[in-house]
């Protein structure tokens, strides 16, 4: 019996494998006994259905189901776990298998609501692998989503945070999933101001710089193309490229109607069209558009979403900013995330200080809780546009350079700190104190 038994396990495992869903429907339908369907055959513990939708298509999971006889077998059978706590939907929503989704929760609704060991439900899951679509439909079935106490609707509470408290749109963000950020949002605005006990969605925003410099590290051919590219179109954070017959005329198209009539580079163009070498994509390789576009959907998408999370963080409200400077609110104050543009800052994440302080002018006086404002922490980590970019507003200037900081501090006391020195482009100490001296001469000078 218990040969019988790994023989199967073997065999079914085998044929999830080759993806040969005849041979799995054979296996399954020879068996009778429905605790075997259920034994595990990885060694995650996952059954035949959990591994039946990593088919990414449907028939496989319908075809188990409809072995399955009663619906109560057929509830035990969808809402098995393996090691991870997982029912067959919250693999489902991970592996992207859409109509798996929307087949298992009409069959099962209660796996809707079902967390795995880290305290997180299908439509959670989903979100933190960036499937928008799911994500939509999950949210969309009845009861999912609540009227909140000031009569807005929000998600159920069970999906807004997992087991370690990070919320639904935080992880979604740590992903670079900008798309399904903004879906959360739309359905959901109260999740722009959840704080969890990691800090904000913003300030999680805050430590990706990464998708917001893209565009200043181009060269003029570069930045071209990247102009050029077509517009972001839907929330779709599966779609990861542009469709291959229309890249490129989009590309061509915008480039002609972006280079000066006659020149060389428009002949280039023309000449592209004709000879198609590579599909048309003589200039520059098609695997270069398909990341530049990547780079700019990631960048407007990121963008949009930045400037909700901005217009709802508490950091910026001119009450909160006062108390803090009053020392009133002493736990809040030692709360790194309570301080997204410090962070910023830190990162190095120009693109979204310039945000912030386009909403919130005021922010420029912000101070953390070492009575550090903007211009001390940007002379610390050495970020000198962020630097320039205060000094250029003359009142924030004056005011700011005369601030000292809770040890005495002032700002060229923290121009002369070393301990958050970052070596990007030399090493040694001849380069270190070049850099220092440049600093005190050049990039600073204390108003009288």
């Amino acid at each position: 019996m218990e040969e019988a038994s790994s023989r199967l396990t073997k065999e079914l495992y085998q044929a999830v494998l080759n993806e040969d869903w005849e041979t799995m429907k054979k296996l399954v339908s020879k068996t009778k006994n429905v605790s075997k369907v259920l034994q595990p055959i990885s060694i995650h513990r996952d059954n035949i259905i959990h591994l039946a939708v990593h088919s990414k298509k449907v028939e496989p999971l319908q075809q188990i189901l409809n072995i399955v006889e009663s619906d109560e077998q057929r509830d035990s059978v969808t809402s098995s776990l393996n090691v991870y706590g997982n029912t067959v939907l919250h693999e489902a929503a991970i592996c992207r298998n859409y109509e798996a989704v929307k087949l298992l929760v009409v069959k099962n609704k209660e796996l809707l609501d079902m967390k795995n060991d880290s305290g997180e439900t299908p439509l959670f899951r989903a979100a933190a692998y960036g499937n928008t679509n799911i994500v939509k439909y999950l949210i969309s079935r009845q009861g999912q989503r609540v009227l909140s106490f000031k009569h807005k609707v929000q998600l159920k509470g069970i999906h807004r945070s997992n087991k370690d408290g990070d919320s639904i749109l935080r992880v979604a963000i740590q992903g670079k999933h900008f798309g399904t950020a903004l879906e959360l949002l739309k359905l959901d605005k109260e999740l722009a101001g959840l704080d969890d006990k990691n800090g904000s969605s913003l300030y999680m925003l805050a430590k990706i710089p990464s998708v917001f410099k893209s565009r200043h590290q181009m060269g003029m051919w570069k930045w071209l193309f990247y102009h050029c590219l077509p517009a972001v179109s839907g929330h779709d954070d599966t779609i990861d490229k542009i469709k291959e017959e229309d890249e490129d005329s989009d590309i061509e198209s915008g480039l002609q109607r972006n280079l000066p009539a006659g020149s060389d580079q428009e002949k280039k163009v023309e000449n592209g069209r004709s000879g198609r070498v590579n599909k048309g994509m003589n200039i520059i390789g098609l695997s270069v558009a398909k990341k530049l576009w990547k780079e700019k959907r990631d960048y407007e998408l990121a963008t949009k979403v930045a400037k909700i999370l901005i217009r709802h963080d508490k950091s910026f409200n001119l009450n909160y900013m006062k108390s803090v400077n009053e020392d009133r609110l002493p736990d809040e104050k030692k709360a790194p995330g309570n301080y997204p543009l410090f962070t910023a800052v830190i990162n190095g994440n120009v693109e979204l200080v310039k945000l912030i302080l386009e909403e919130y002018p005021q922010a420029h006086e912000q101070i953390n809780h070492e009575n550090q404002n903007i211009l001390h922490v940007a002379a610390m980590h050495r970020e000198k546009e962020i630097f320039e970019l205060v000094k250029s507003k003359e009142v924030p200037k004056v005011r700011l350079a005369r601030q000292t900081d809770v040890n005495g501090n002032t700002v060229l006391h923290r121009v002369a700190d070393t301990q958050h020195y970052k070596e990007r482009a030399h090493s040694g100490p001849a380069y270190q104190l070049l850099e220092e001296l440049k600093w005190f001469k050049v990039r600073f000078t204390v108003p009288s």
